[in-house]
């Protein structure tokens, strides 16, 4: 049965609870876990917000992650790339997201993916699209993380790649979203269906400003603070 998403969201940055246990927490995904169009993205971007619930202080920054420590309980890395597609990720595994598992120093490594929209936009493709988010999360489970996985939220750009439009993706979205919804357990341990959020997932949601940036696929400040929330409730359920 799928966890749906049900948060009561304010105006600030998460609160409310601390991960138990001394974990890894590791963010691969596109420019939308980079913090694309935030003015700080080492503190505006979801994860950062994330981190900040969890008492974070910045540690370091390099050209292909952010890593932040958390109340000396948890340790993060935000390995987000602007435009990178799942296809990406995949590629980058092997030397950047595998070594960094530690069963040694922590209690749990949990692994959080947020991709797929960028495979529709550049590939259009739902089928390759779903294939690779399975491909990662089996791949990620075999490695030994506690496998998170996100679905496509809405995305209304004006200017789509030649023969795909807005339509177009929104038929694909669903797909992909579907198959998630319907095999996550296959390759992932939680699924946080933030799709089924009216004011990130709706169809036309990407039209409000105050949730995304005037582009219509990234998040505003309060939208990053927004699906931060939403996640970090989530993955304080992890046993």
């Amino acid at each position: 049965m799928i966890n749906m998403i049900i948060a009561a969201i304010g105006n600030e940055a998460p609160s409310g609870g601390q991960l138990s246990g001394y974990n890894q927490l590791i963010y691969d995904g596109n420019s939308m876990t980079f913090g694309t169009e935030m003015a700080d993205p080492d503190t505006e971007s979801y994860p950062a917000n994330i981190f900040n619930a969890e008492n974070s202080f910045f540690v370091s920054s390099g050209s292909s992650a952010n890593s932040r420590k958390f109340d000396g309980d948890q340790f993060g890395w935000n390995f987000g790339v602007p435009s990178q597609t799942t296809e990406d990720m995949l590629s980058d595994y092997n030397s950047q997201i595998a070594p960094k598992y530690d069963n040694v120093t922590y209690n749990r490594n949990i692994l959080i993916l947020w991709g797929g929209t960028n495979d529709l936009y550049f590939n259009q493709d739902p089928t390759g699209a779903y294939d690779r988010i399975v491909s990662y999360g089996q791949g990620g489970q075999a490695t030994g993380y506690y496998m998170v996985v996100l679905d496509i939220i809405d995305r209304k750009q004006t200017i789509w790649e030649p023969g795909y439009s807005a339509a177009q993706f929104q038929i694909d979205r669903d797909i992909v979203n579907g198959n998630i919804a319907t095999n996550w357990q296959t390759f992932a341990d939680k699924y946080i269906a933030i799709s089924q959020d009216s004011n990130l997932g709706a169809n036309g949601a990407a039209n409000n400003a105050t949730y995304f940036t005037g582009g219509k696929v990234h998040l505003t400040t309060f939208g990053n603070e927004y699906l931060a929330d939403i996640v970090h409730q989530r993955l304080l359920q992890i046993p």
